[in-house]
């Protein structure tokens, strides 16, 4: 028959929780227990080597180590953007926009001397108030066109002759009515006339959607004498179609 003695308490040193615990367990008589320790492996011992790939010693068996790669020492590429040199971008459009603004200026004020056979036939042109109505034109251009073409045309005229009242309600197809009747343009017929080759100061007028203009206000502009007009933008092709006024006064 087996014999219970008294059971006894093993308290080990530690556990691995972290915290001291209290394990009870019966004692036979009759066997001896050597004594019993436990020992948690080192963790101190862990030490990675400062390479490519760090080596780590297992504690918890023998002869087996394990390796893993040193992300840290992981180098991104460098990536290059392109730049933009925005002031050459710039600098190459204003200087285009302030070429053919010079052109049409240095082609007014030769006008006088360069109106040519066209000029000459036209009867009673005046090339002196034709050059200053091209010219104010010009000045006064918003340099695109933005739908005002009749607004522009007027308030150059009105600078030229300012005992011309401004027409205001008149669009560019009601343009050559309305100035013909001041008494300063006159109307010459555009038959076999070619519009490229006006002097400067003739106010062109196009009826309601004529030449692929506004179905509803038409289009005016002034020739420049160079083959261009200018209302609130430079027209550099002049359109066939329109009704032909010319300063007289």
């Amino acid at each position: 028959m087996i014999q219970w003695n008294n059971i006894p308490t093993y308290i080990p040193t530690t556990n691995f929780f972290g915290s001291t615990q209290s394990y009870s367990m019966p004692l036979f008589g009759f066997i001896q227990f050597g004594a019993i320790t436990t020992q948690l492996p080192n963790y101190s011992n862990i030490v990675p080597t400062p390479q490519g790939i760090q080596t780590y010693t297992n504690n918890f068996t023998n002869g087996f180590n394990f390796q893993m790669p040193n992300f840290m020492n992981f180098q991104l590429p460098t990536i290059n953007f392109p730049t933009f040199n925005f002031s050459n971008i710039y600098n190459g459009i204003t200087n285009t926009a302030r070429t053919v603004y010079n052109g049409a200026k240095k082609a007014i004020s030769t006008v006088a001397a360069s109106v040519g056979s066209t000029a000459s036939s036209i009867v009673g042109y005046c090339a002196e108030s034709g050059r200053k109505l091209a010219q104010a034109a010009l000045d006064g251009s918003a340099g695109k066109f933005i739908g005002y073409c009749a607004k522009y045309v007027k308030t150059a005229i009105k600078k030229v002759f300012p005992s011309i009242d401004y027409k205001y309600g008149v669009n560019g197809c009601d343009m050559a009515d309305a100035y013909k009747a001041t008494g300063k343009f006159k109307e010459i017929s555009a038959q076999g006339v070619d519009l490229k080759k006006l002097p400067a100061g003739c106010i062109l007028c196009y009826g309601k959607g004529v030449a692929g203009y506004n179905s509803q206000y038409g289009h005016t502009e002034i020739t420049l004498g160079n083959g261009k007009a200018v209302s609130d933008g430079i027209t550099r092709n002049i359109r066939p179609g329109a009704r032909i006024l010319i300063p007289i006064a």
